[in-house]
């Protein structure tokens, strides 16, 4: 988020926002009343088409370890090798943890959950001084006391998404940012 705004506010300094964050289905029930003009969510709803919706990456999940864990030489690795490690997540409202139920189910365990928080760094906090394992995407930044191992599972990635109400009146300042999202958004993400 923080280098979407920079871009978009580069373009547009007239323009200001009010940041809100909050688990998926959270923000977009405040969208939906008409409380938040657009939402950046991951992962995306994929079933409302009363919904709009612009893809702007796809982050792929990584197994987070502790630099000095057992794993913290593997190059790639399956979830389901991980079934015995205590693990860090988000709460269940989180879209990211329902993905990860989700990958946990399909490699047949139930992940032992020793921490619960609500924020990525929260959770790689609890990870650097060993209170477990968590499968989260990549840092925007690399931390030299934690190793990111990528997922082999071929669905351990999300999509990370601009969405809007289909047909809704939205101010001058949510119809532009709709628009550089929209033809931009992908490529400031990318680094371009």
């Amino acid at each position: 988020m923080p280098r979407l705004l920079d871009a978009f506010l580069a373009a547009y300094p007239d323009i200001s926002f009010t940041l809100k964050q909050g688990g998926v289905p959270a923000v977009l029930d405040q969208m939906r009343r008409g409380a938040l003009d657009v939402v950046v969510v991951a992962p995306m709803p994929t079933t409302d088409d009363r919904l709009e919706s612009v893809v702007l990456a796809e982050e792929r999940l990584c197994l987070i370890v502790a630099g000095d864990h057992r794993f913290a030489d593997r190059k790639s690795i399956e979830l389901r090798q991980a079934a015995t490690e205590m693990f860090v997540g988000l709460t269940p409202e989180h879209g990211l943890r329902q993905l990860f139920d989700t990958l946990c189910e399909r490699a047949r365990f139930a992940p032992q959950l020793a921490f619960e928080g609500e924020e990525h760094e929260t959770l790689r906090g609890l990870v650097r001084t060993g209170l477990g394992v968590a499968v989260l995407p990549r840092a925007t930044y690399k931390d030299p006391t934690l190793v990111e191992i990528p997922l082999r599972d071929p669905d351990a990635r999300r999509h990370v998404g601009a969405v809007w109400q289909k047909g809704r009146r939205l101010p001058p300042a949510a119809r532009r940012f709709i628009d550089f999202v929209t033809t931009s958004g992908a490529k400031v993400l990318r680094g371009g």
